[in-house]
């Protein structure tokens, strides 16, 4: 199946050298894809479920890799707004626990606002509320125990505050989301909740940073060239070089730079290790990248470029595919988002020709 190339943009980062424009980095394409420090911020009244529900949420949290944070472990000595503010722009997706006493929290709600207006300069940031014997349309609402609270919240505090309190309530309870009953078992609920995050959690860096000499600006550069930003863009980025010269450490760093900007991604180490599995290597290939993608084992014998395409139309996807020596070896995979592909050019000792 031959790949649609009108529907790229093909660029070249040869080694050492890139293309001025490509130096000349859009500010924001950089900034925008700085690695969030933690992968969950949990919000919730500590009064109500510091210290039941939410202190078994953390721990399984904890106990399954995940970093996270909640206002409760912020700097000491600090200004608390905004050493708040940074921690919620520093994390990935956001935990909100709703329960009954949740609305009376004035720092609960105030958190909460932060967390929808960070949604606005983040875009792949995830909410997830959890609703705790709590109706998610009293949440939206502001109906039952939350109508109670608001009462007595406009009768004292600043109406504008009041309404930046409504509206972020509302924009979060229409959020598909968790919501436990009385008489739920509370540890398969938690459970639930840590399968669904395993789904959406940024994956370990692939780079170490104690070997970054000469990494950040040509990682830049190779950003700046995939216009991240341009979400009507369809890129694909090849980086060359002779062997050992550095391309799979760029763009690893790379990777883990603008990784938590994707719905999707998967990155394939070795094309190789699919070609020497014979005639049907790009059968197993299209089926690493479709496991890779979503989680998920195909099911069915006829997985191929259109599956992927189906999958990916949509979606803002990020595909790295590592020691590609030709081009042709990109048909079978179809239509994808962005792109980043790392050919290997092969140095003949006989003459100056290249094999890609």
């Amino acid at each position: 199946m031959m790949m649609n190339r009108r529907s790229f943009s093909d660029r070249t980062i040869l080694g050492k050298e890139v293309m001025k424009n490509d130096l000349s980095s859009s500010y924001d394409d950089v900034h925008l894809c700085k690695r969030p420090k933690y992968d969950v911020f949990v919000n919730y009244s500590l009064e109500d479920t510091g210290n039941k529900f939410v202190s078994h949420l953390k721990a399984a949290l904890k106990r399954n890799i995940f970093t996270i944070s909640d206002h409760n472990t912020l700097p000491i000595g600090q200004d608390m707004r905004s050493e708040l503010l940074k921690a919620i722009e520093e994390s990935h997706t956001y935990l909100v626990v709703f329960s009954t006493n949740y609305s009376p929290s004035v720092e609960s709600l105030d958190e909460l606002v932060l967390i929808m207006d960070s949604l606005l300069n983040f875009k792949n940031r995830k909410v997830i509320p959890v609703f705790l014997n709590v109706d998610p349309s009293d949440v939206r609402n502001i109906k039952g125990c939350f109508e109670e609270a608001f009462r007595a919240h406009e009768a004292n505090i600043d109406p504008k505050r009041v309404h930046q309190w409504r509206k972020a309530l509302k924009e979060a309870g229409q959020r598909s989301g968790h919501p436990l009953k009385n008489g739920d078992d509370e540890a398969a609920f938690i459970q639930n909740i840590i399968q669904d995050l395993k789904k959406i959690k940024i994956p370990l860096e692939l780079f170490d940073a104690q070997h970054a000499v000469g990494i950040e600006p040509r990682a830049q550069a190779i950003i700046s060239a995939l216009r991240l930003g341009d979400l009507d863009f369809h890129n694909i980025v090849a980086v060359f070089g002779i062997s050992g010269s550095g391309k799979t450490t760029i763009v690893q760093a790379v990777f883990d730079r603008i990784v938590a900007e994707f719905d999707y991604y998967c990155f394939i180490k070795n094309i190789h290790f699919y070609k020497n599995k014979g005639p049907f290597w790009e059968v197993e290939l299209l089926r690493e990248v479709l496991r890779g993608l979503t989680g998920n084992d195909p099911t069915h014998e006829n997985v191929g470029a259109p599956e992927i395409r189906r999958l990916l139309e949509s979606e803002k996807t990020l595909l790295v595919l590592d020691d590609v020596e030709k081009v042709d070896d990109l048909k079978a995979l179809g239509r994808f988002t962005f792109c980043l592909i790392k050919f290997r050019i092969w140095k003949q000792q006989s003459n100056c020709d290249n094999k890609k």
